[in-house]
């Protein structure tokens, strides 16, 4: 018999990013699963373009339980269309936590989520920084990706599929900060 939730799921925030929302990624760093990785795109219908923006928030704790309260806007990259997101696995926490984008130019990004602040005495928020990208389709979008990652390894694998109908393995190195 299947466990039976306590009570149905309620909707705890919303809120309009502009562009069409295509997916969501809570972080699985331990002391960084506060935030939440958004993808957007957007056809431009004049230039067949697709654009899209890549958003970080940082969730408020505070309610009842420690729910939700809002969330608080860490900062956006803007992109071609994003078509799918994810966080590189916990395994290979040795560094930053990194977020890979499948885009809509056939690239795939790799962003650093880094703290700033502007003062010492304030507390720091994070945000995304660009690391590095790779041509991973030569004709095509980037649609999907999926990180492999070795026990204790410092090296990780990226599959990627395209809108061409093909598979790109990539190889991807400690990112140095």
């Amino acid at each position: 018999m299947a466990a039976m939730l306590a009570s149905e799921p309620v909707i705890i925030h919303s809120e309009a990013l502009g562009f069409n929302a295509d997916c969501a990624e809570f972080c699985p760093h331990p002391g960084l699963n506060y935030l939440l990785a958004l993808g957007t795109y957007q056809l431009v219908e004049e230039t067949q373009e697709r654009v899209g923006r890549c958003y970080l928030r940082a969730l408020q704790l505070g309610g009842a339980g420690d729910q939700p309260q809002g969330s608080i806007n860490a900062g956006s990259l803007d992109m071609p269309g994003i078509f799918d997101l994810k966080w590189r696995p916990t395994a290979c926490d040795a560094q930053n936590a990194i977020l890979g984008a499948a885009l809509a130019d056939g690239t795939v990004r790799l962003m650093e989520v880094v703290a700033v602040s502007e003062n010492a005495a304030v507390e720091t928020l994070p945000e995304l920084r660009l690391q590095s990208q790779v041509a991973a389709c030569s004709s095509g979008m980037c649609l999907s990706l999926d990180w492999q990652v070795g026990y204790g390894s410092v090296e990780a694998r990226i599959a990627t599929s395209s809108s061409a109908g093909t598979l790109s393995l990539l190889q991807v190195f400690r990112l140095l900060t």
